[in-house]
């Protein structure tokens, strides 16, 4: 009888911490590693989507000619494209803003910056001198 008294208690012990244990487990499912998920996920899909917009706007870039307007329409409506292929789905508004970005860093790399020239005309008084070295520079450049 004490036997079936303490094999009651040791069952009711162990169901409760197994409870226990799965109570903990839904906590950090729902607190700590499915938010963790879905963060490392949305970092990921965004590098996707900003490099697979690189590619669609340096080839509209490339191929089509025409105004930015033109161009932007065509990089959003060919990123469009290539992400339902691949099963991801972002609002328009963030694959315009994916687009835009792809357009800013592809004319950064393009603009270059003019050099700069000092001349040292300290001793030199004499402008027909001042003026012929001027001209001597526009012609390098």
């Amino acid at each position: 009888m004490l036997n079936d008294y303490l094999a009651r208690i040791i069952l009711a012990a162990i169901g409760a911490a197994v409870l226990a244990l799965l109570g903990l487990g839904w906590w950090a499912w729902t607190k700590k590693i499915k938010p963790w998920l879905d963060v490392r996920l949305t970092i990921s899909q965004r590098e996707l989507i900003d490099r697979i917009a690189r590619d669609g706007y340096a080839w509209v870039e490339a191929n089509f000619p025409g105004t930015g307007g033109e161009k932007f329409e065509k990089a959003c409506e060919w990123l469009s494209t290539k992400l339902a292929h691949i099963g991801v789905k972002i609002p328009a508004e963030e694959l315009e803003a994916a687009v835009q970005k792809a357009w800013e860093e592809f004319n950064a790399s393009k603009s270059t910056t003019a050099p700069v020239i000092t001349v040292n005309m300290t001793g030199t008084s004499d402008k027909a001198q001042a003026n012929q070295i001027i001209e001597e520079i526009k012609d390098r450049l």
